[in-house]
Parts: C-alpha cells; sequence; structure tokens
C-alpha cells in the first residue's frame, strides 16, 4: 500500500461542507480518500480538517492553496500545510501540538 498524503487546512468557515473543500483545493473527488473534520471540547467545528489524497499530484495542488480564499458570504484566507496519517488519526493531539508551535 501506497503512503498516505495528507493535507492540513485551518481557518475554515465552521460551515464547510465536504464539497465546498474538494471544491476549494480544486482536487477531483475520485482523489480523495478521506476528509476528517475537527471539533472543539464542546463538539463543535473547529474550523480545521485533514484531507488524505491518493496522489502526489493532488497532494501537491492542495498545497498550492495555501493562503487562498473560499469562495461565498463566509470567505477566509485558508492554511493548507502538509499533514501525516498519524495527525489525522489523532486530529486533538495534532492540533494542541499545531497550536503550541505557532508564534501569533
Amino acid at each position: 500500500m501506497a503512503t498516505q498524503l495528507v493535507l492540513y487546512l485551518s481557518n475554515l468557515p465552521f460551515s464547510i461542507t465536504e464539497e465546498e473543500v474538494i471544491q476549494f483545493l480544486e482536487i477531483p473527488p475520485e482523489g480523495v480518500e478521506k476528509i476528517q473534520f475537527c471539533q472543539n471540547k464542546k463538539g463543535q467545528p473547529s474550523g480545521d480538517c485533514f484531507v488524505a489524497v491518493n496522489s502526489q499530484e493532488f497532494h501537491t495542488a492542495g498545497l498550492s492553496k495555501n493562503s487562498q480564499r473560499t469562495a461565498g458570504e463566509t470567505s477566509r484566507r485558508i492554511t493548507v500545510t502538509a499533514s501525516s496519517p498519524e495527525e489525522m488519526e489523532n486530529p486533538n493531539a495534532a492540533l494542541a501540538a499545531r497550536r503550541e508551535k505557532w508564534d501569533g
């Protein structure tokens, strides 16, 4: 089995759907293996998600969307970075570790 390629998206609108994530990334739906939305401690959307893609081409295309804006009324500048299957499987620990590294 090939190594799973994972993207991490942050600063998403809380109401974004899987279809809107795929549309934002401009990756065909068949190129997406899984989308994992993250939740806060209250079980509400946190504005983060992990997207597993099935080729290096789609991974690179997704990374190229870093700092671009979503469409519509809830337009926001989205951060897209490389992640890992391990972070995707344990998103709360991954988010905590990423926020500890944040220097803003």
